[in-house]
């Protein structure tokens, strides 16, 4: 349910619940009621049916056919997928975010993605090429302990990401 003009009007009420002008209470009780009704009759009127969300051309290009790819939306999320399918069944994840930090491991652009369990983590654009994943933001340097790669955590705190290694046992004892 998009509606220019009804969201251009209930902007104007909501400046003039930000003023003190109006009674949020009241305006939030007609918006309620309107939209309660149109609600359940788009509801009604769909029972049933399967509403197809269109997909949204890319600059990508499938690398096994050469077709622009295509934006998707599956159970875990949007995903790249090539749109010959069922001759070609190409699909990647959609890169979320580009990180300036290439992959420690095979020098390629590193990208924010979320796992399927809704877990955000940094992963190699060139999976399945190439497998590195990390919970945080790899920040270049090596441990020296172990010779794992060390990441960015929460509050900028850096680590070594093998869970093994024993300066990371050692700074749990310290905490």
């Amino acid at each position: 349910i998009v509606d220019v003009k009804f969201t251009a009007g209930f902007e104007k009420k909501l400046d003039k619940i930000g003023l003190g002008d109006a009674d949020w209470i009241k305006i939030i009780d007609e918006f309620y009621t309107d939209f309660n009704s149109l609600y359940l009759k788009a509801e009604k009127s769909l029972s049933g049916k399967h509403v197809k969300i269109p997909d949204v051309e890319t600059d990508v290009i499938c690398d096994k056919c050469g077709r622009k790819m295509v934006i998707k939306n599956g159970r875990f999320g949007k995903f790249l997928a090539c749109p010959g399918y069922p001759e070609c069944k190409n699909t990647k994840p959609v890169p979320e975010d580009d990180v300036k930090q290439p992959c420690p491991k095979c020098g390629s652009k590193l990208v924010k993605r979320i796992s399927k369990k809704g877990k955000k983590f940094y992963g190699c654009s060139n999976y399945p090429s190439c497998d590195f994943a990390s919970p945080g933001l790899p920040t270049g340097d090596v441990c020296k302990e172990c010779g794992s790669y060390i990441i960015s955590g929460l509050r900028g705190r850096k680590y070594c990401m093998n869970s093994e290694c024993p300066s990371r046992k050692r700074n749990k004892k310290d905490e």
